[in-house]
């Protein structure tokens, strides 16, 4: 599978001037811990980036903390640790979103006008994640119809 990146995505959007609004699903390596943050700054201009674009309607953000071996961690909950952090470096509101909760997974189809930030939970606390299942995105069309960065 070929993975785009920001040229890819810059090239399709010039192209295909009808696509008004697009969700991008992003992938970072946003591996903190409680005081080094790096990762995040790395990320921003990426991320800064992305939600300057105006056909970019909604931006999925998907990262892992730690190897928590499939199992929950409150301590390494991108909610507890990540979210407070991230929202405040982009300036932006960031919702959470529970990979297990239906109604969390019901957030991605909202529609709105304005741009949308999204955060996934920690996607090793899946331990489908850690055996690289294709079975980890079935049943989760809204993550995998977003264009994948």
């Amino acid at each position: 599978m070929k993975l785009y990146n920001l040229d890819d995505l810059k090239k399709d959007l010039k192209k295909d001037l009808k696509k008004e609004y697009i969700s991008v699903f992003l992938r970072c390596d946003l591996n903190i811990t409680d005081s080094d943050f790096t990762r995040v700054d790395l990320s921003l201009p990426t991320i800064n980036f992305l939600l300057s674009i105006d056909n970019v309607s909604k931006l999925i953000i998907c990262t892992h903390i730690g190897r928590p071996e499939g199992k929950f961690s409150k301590k390494l909950s991108v909610k507890n640790l990540l979210l407070p952090t991230l929202q405040k470096k982009i300036n932006n509101m960031i919702q959470y979103v529970d990979l297990n909760d239906d109604a969390d997974l019901n957030k991605l189809n909202s529609n709105s006008k304005t741009k949308q930030v999204f955060l996934l939970e920690n996607i090793r606390f899946d331990s489908r994640e850690i055996s690289n299942s294709p079975d980890l995105v079935k049943g989760k069309s809204n993550i995998a119809s977003s264009t994948v960065i």
